[in-house]
């Protein structure tokens, strides 16, 4: 391993200089830093790491096996994150030992719980392989010394101004034929190498639909968020087209929940609204229930635009499901007369829904709508054959697209570089078995916690009243207090009637803060936190609780895990998936090296949740508003100098509720009909109060 001190390059990707206790790099330029700086910029969005010359001061095999980091979006909705679980899972059965890291967002729900598991386990390594599976321009700040990279994307020509980061790889992994060819004619220069994409077999189950259609209208279904890629309209075209309203015959569009209200995609909407045969189910579907609704659907139809590889309509086959795709594009890799319908036609077009500053996305292609009519009419008019093919698509997809397949592709092409990884991955198998505890287990917090509890609300009272629920179940048998800021919430909102009704019930543990404007985040919080650190501490072990007002506790053992995390050997904070740094503006920015910090020894205590000693906040204070802001990198390291550690600890849990759930309502009667709620929250409170009392005496 490099020593503190061994000097790397670090490019600085931004406009504005950046430095750290005396390191300096200019805007758009290169400088040396010394390695216990740059480890932390790995992941950064804004930096580039470059390890030249020091590959061999990472471990490729070490006592626990042959090391890959593995780093990638995980989230069951997204592409790029319903991939990221069994691929990770692949690896690890090739032989890996993995250490995973998230990359770019996150989401613990309906994740395998070895996935989980490898989340959360301590990564305290940096390994020289790193597979970095995310969009091309955040290819050049993942995780390794050498890395590689596995992305996509669907049109015949990739944005010019993403080309520098792919060529930043060894190798890159794309999932068909036509994104290799269209890459290399972009300019990218590192070794391509072409990686199907698998489908999780014992998730998406078949069915035979001719024992199981019991009389139902004959129903397409068509996936993917309704834009112009996806070909939408077309679809909607095409069945109108091929069949009248006097036959029994739907179409089923399900698409990402929050993908209308905006934008072109409205008069796609408007569209279905128009045909009652038509239906649209715009939510998140978790995998389980997805396959449910493919199930009970007779023929997938898929005739987009173009696709990096094109999941939805794989996963259908698996499922025994006809299936009619577009011969273009990623979905070249599927398309076979004998297991689908393909629309063979497909003009190139200008590819128009880009943003301006991607310059030149070349073409995708135009599916024939008059093919689409005729594969629809034929599927219709022929079920027996049609079933019959889909049944046989399910045994092909289930030998041909494998997610060990693919891991074995990416093992070949790093073969290339290092010969003897097959070797090495046979003789040093990974050395934990897959019941192993966690990395805190038997680790226990002190009998004298006390937790302070800071929460803002802004007008969302029924979130709040569930965040706050749950919380108080969750820490019923520890001491806390409350720090609440009602946060220029309007009165109608019911906000401040809430706070005070718990501070009337109790006072001394219960404070509550009102602001007549939003102050946001960050100076909401340095509010509750400086008073805080007004009064005196409650002991040693004394220790604050960061929460949005938009949470869920849905693991009560999960915060067990936090507490002991926090309680482990040199650890001054601990924090959980979901990072956000708000800016002065109130902008979000995308920051992984802080969004995505698992594993690390990075100091940050940022998200919606963290958890951290009082210490800490005595110590370095709460600068510009909040605890961590994206530029206080002097303020990030200085824990780390004093030998502290700020850990991130996956599935700690909590989920963080979705734009729908947390919506603000308002009107004059919004207390009416909430008292029954209100209520409910105080009884909860009073519950946890009398447990704390009893495990006092």
């Amino acid at each position: 391993m490099l020593s503190p001190d061994t000097l790397v390059r670090v490019h600085n990707r931004t406009k504005r200089p950046e430095s750290w206790g005396g390191f300096r790099v200019p805007p758009f330029g290169t400088a040396e830093l010394p390695f216990r700086i740059a480890e932390n910029l790995i992941e950064d969005a804004r930096f580039n790491v470059d390890f030249g010359g020091h590959e061999e001061a990472f471990p490729l095999v070490d006592e626990r096996g042959v090391n890959l980091t593995f780093s990638a979006p995980f989230h069951y909705v997204d592409g790029y994150g319903s991939c990221a679980g069994p691929l990770s899972l692949a690896l690890e059965r090739a032989g890996f030992y993995m250490h995973v890291r998230t990359q770019g967002y996150f989401s613990h729900a309906q994740l395998p719980e070895r996935v989980l598991y490898l989340l959360g386990r301590n990564k305290d390594v940096q390994t020289r392989i790193g597979l970095n599976l995310t969009y091309p321009p955040a290819q050049d700040h993942g995780p390794g010394c050498v890395r590689y990279g596995m992305t996509m994307f669907e049109t015949d020509r990739m944005p010019k101004p993403w080309v520098p980061a792919v060529n930043t790889l060894r190798r890159v992994f794309v999932p068909c034929r036509a994104n290799a060819a269209a890459f290399r004619a972009s300019g990218v220069t590192a070794p391509i190498h072409v990686a199907n994409l698998g489908v999780a077999g014992d998730l998406w189950t078949v069915v035979d639909r001719r024992e199981q259609r019991n009389n139902r209208s004959f129903t397409f279904l068509c996936a993917g968020t309704l834009t112009g890629r996806k070909n939408t309209q077309a679809t909607i075209a095409a069945f109108t087209m091929a069949f009248p309203a006097d036959e029994d015959v739907r179409l089923v569009f399900k698409t990402r929940q929050g993908a209308l209200g905006h934008g072109p995609v409205m008069r796609y909407a408007k569209l279905i609204e128009r045909e009652p045969r038509i239906r649209l189910i715009d939510c998140d579907y978790p995998p389980d229930e997805m396959v449910a609704l493919f199930q009970q659907c007779d023929c997938f139809v898929f005739p987009s635009k173009g696709e990096g590889f094109g999941l939805p309509p794989l996963q259908a086959m698996a499922t025994g499901m006809p299936v009619i795709i577009a011969g273009n594009s990623g979905l070249l890799e599927m398309s076979d007369e004998r297991y689908n319908w393909t629309i063979r036609e497909n003009v190139p077009v200008a590819a128009d829904e880009y943003p301006a500053d991607w310059a030149d996305v070349g073409n995708w292609w135009e599916p024939s709508i008059e093919e689409l009519v005729a594969h629809m009419r034929y599927v219709y008019e022929h079920q027996d054959e049609a079933y019959a093919k889909g049944m046989a698509a399910a045994e092909w997809v289930r030998w041909r697209f494998t997610w060990d397949r693919t891991a074995q592709v990416i093992i070949g092409a790093i073969t290339e570089d290092y010969p003897d990884l097959p070797d090495l991955l046979r003789e040093h198998p990974p050395q934990e078995s897959d019941d192993s505890p966690g990395p805190f287990a038997g680790v226990t917090y002190p009998a004298d916690v006390h937790v302070n509890v800071f929460m803002l609300a802004h007008g969302q009272l029924h979130s709040t009243l569930r965040a706050l629920t749950t919380t108080f179940e969750v820490l019923k048998s520890i001491p806390a207090r409350y720090w609440l800021l009602d946060n220029g919430s309007p009165p109608e909102s019911g906000i401040a009637d809430y706070f005070e009704a718990l501070h009337k019930a109790d006072p001394d543990h219960v404070r509550v803060f009102h602001s007549d404007k939003n102050l946001g985040v960050g100076e909401g919080r340095a509010v509750l936190l400086k008073s805080w650190l007004a009064e005196p501490s409650s002991g040693p072990h004394d220790c604050g609780l960061i929460l949005d007002n938009d949470i869920e506790w849905n693991d009560k053992e999960g915060f067990r895990r936090m507490l002991a995390a926090l309680y482990g050997p040199g650890v001054a904070a601990v924090g959980i998936e979901g990072w956000q740094i708000v800016g002065d503006d109130g902008s979000e920015t995308a920051h992984p090296a802080i969004r995505n910090p698992f594993g690390q020894d990075v100091d940050i205590i940022s998200g919606f949740c963290q958890l951290f000693h009082r210490s800490v906040a005595e110590a370095h204070g709460v600068p510009r508003g909040d605890l961590v802001w994206a530029e206080d990198w002097d303020f990030v390291l200085r824990p780390r100098s004093q030998g502290k550690r700020i850990l991130a600890v996956a599935y700690a849990g909590l989920v963080h509720h979705d734009g729908v759930t947390t919506k603000t309502v308002r009107g004059e009667n919004f207390l009416d009909r909430h008292d029954e709620d209100v209520s409910e929250v105080l009884r909860t409170y009073r519950a946890a109060r009398a447990a704390w009392t009893g495990n006092q005496r």
